[in-house]
């Protein structure tokens, strides 16, 4: 091969790849500007586990949702923590809600389970991997499968990011890692007195 001829396959990989790039990051963070629920009726999904079945609505209280997986090594044990420190011993808090970015090991049940372990009234829901997508690419989090070498295996690279939604169902903010109990405690206490 001589040189010319490395050189164009050279910028043809790379241009490849920035175009791949291109389109993964378009693909990857589209997100949806309108801010309500309607779509999946506001939660309005089957309520699994102990507490009974029918509807799991949000609707008129301050929630907190948070993107995450039962097997989470790391940033989901931690946010839960967080949360529970933050908000554990208020009269009145915000409703947690985490939604599994792994319905195909996370059955309702077990995200259920997971989440009130942390605190009891902490809520957790597995739906369709379409309805899990849609509601991330609302709110702009990001979530991806990452494999091991073998392929059988795999974690969940996720946003750590909590989405904050008011009593009527509309996103209202973020709170962006690192999080801090006593930042989420004092704006917890500040939205629960407007309301």
């Amino acid at each position: 091969m001589t040189a010319e001829s490395v050189r164009r396959v050279a910028l043809w990989v790379l241009s490849t790849a920035v175009l791949l790039g291109v389109v993964f990051t378009a693909q990857y963070h589209r997100v949806s500007r309108e801010p309500d629920l309607t779509e999946l009726g506001y939660f309005a999904l089957e309520e699994p586990g102990p507490r009974g079945t029918g509807p799991l609505s949000m609707e008129g209280s301050w929630t907190v949702v948070f993107f995450g997986f039962t097997s989470c090594p790391d940033v989901c044990p931690t946010t839960l923590s967080v949360l529970n420190l933050a908000l554990g011993d208020l009269e009145n808090p915000p409703t947690v809600l985490m939604v599994s970015v792994d319905p195909k090991r996370d059955v309702p049940e077990l995200v259920e389970g997971y989440v009130s372990a942390f605190n009891p009234s902490f809520r957790g829901i597995s739906v369709t991997e379409e309805e899990t997508r849609s509601l991330a690419n609302r709110y702009g989090i990001a979530y991806e499968k990452v494999f091991d070498e073998t392929g059988d295996n795999y974690l969940i690279e996720h946003s750590g990011v909590l989405v904050v939604l008011d009593p009527a169902g509309l996103h209202t903010g973020y709170i962006r890692p690192p999080l801090h109990p006593e930042q989420i405690r004092d704006l917890a206490i500040l939205l629960m007195g407007a309301s």
